[in-house]
């Protein structure tokens, strides 16, 4: 239940100095406070991170789109690659040894297909950044917002959302229609199996087209890449500091928010 009977003076909680970090000041707990609890320690959010976050993570992920994210990587090595702007074209990167080992250049540049997904989801992130860096620039400038922008400036931060859903809806898609690299190998390995598969007889025939299919497909070590997570985490790291951004604008003059803990 509450009670005022606790008003003890704790040099524990933080406030941002100039250069954004937090540093030791002397806070009260409020005359208002809960009964067994006699200690309080409190952190101000850092109100220019959550500001400059969804710029960073949007430029990040934007790229990240230049590394490679998905391949075929035998015994580690990057044999066939693909990053998000050849996934657009269809396109592959191609190391000679593998080639030389492996052979596939032919059949890829047949099968790979270009990536539809990748053209608004690249169009609305190079838009939805572009937008963040406006946001943040603008207001700077020596005469302010450029008036040819004053008209939609109030709803610059609707705009930078929409761009980033978007943007992260049409990754989403993609990912779960898959991109062309790894697309063209398994129709490759499938189309193989299948031909196998029709010409077996008997349960041992059929026993061994299914396992050098599964050899042959875990040979290729054909995977995703932490360059693809780590885009997918910052579209999403985006998202949430986008809306903290919107929730602190709607505080207009009052104190940044502070996180506590009483004990």
């Amino acid at each position: 239940a509450p009670t005022s009977s606790i008003t003890p003076t704790l040099p524990t909680s933080q406030q941002p100095s100039a250069n954004g970090t937090a540093t030791p000041t002397e806070a009260t707990i409020p005359a208002t406070t809960w009964a067994g609890y006699s200690h309080f320690w409190s952190l101000e959010l850092p109100t220019q991170t959550l500001i400059w976050g969804p710029t960073a993570c949007l430029t990040l992920a934007l790229l990240l789109t230049f590394f490679s994210w998905v391949g075929v990587y035998p015994a580690g090595y990057a044999a066939y690659t693909q990053n998000g702007w050849q996934a657009l074209f269809g396109m592959v990167s191609v190391d000679p040894v593998a080639e030389k080992t492996l052979g596939l250049r032919s059949m890829l540049q047949e099968k790979v297909r270009w990536s539809w997904p990748m053209l608004p989801y690249l169009l609305f992130l190079m838009g939805a950044t572009i937008v963040a860096w406006a946001v943040q620039l603008l207001p700077r400038l020596q005469g302010g917002v450029p008036p040819v922008l004053a008209a939609i400036w109030p709803y610059r931060l609707g705009i930078l959302v929409t761009f980033a859903v978007l943007a992260m809806l049409m990754l989403v898609i993609q990912l779960g229609v898959g991109l062309g690299l790894e697309n063209a190998i398994s129709s490759d390995l499938d189309q193989k199996f299948v031909e196998e598969r029709s010409k077996a007889t008997t349960p041992e025939e059929i026993q061994r087209a299914e396992m050098l299919y599964a050899q042959q497909h875990g040979a290729y070590q054909l995977r995703k890449t932490n360059y693809l997570r780590l885009a997918l985490g910052c579209h999403l790291l985006a998202l949430v500091l986008i809306g903290l951004s919107f929730a602190l604008s709607q505080r207009q003059n009052q104190p940044p928010p502070k996180v506590g803990i009483l004990w």
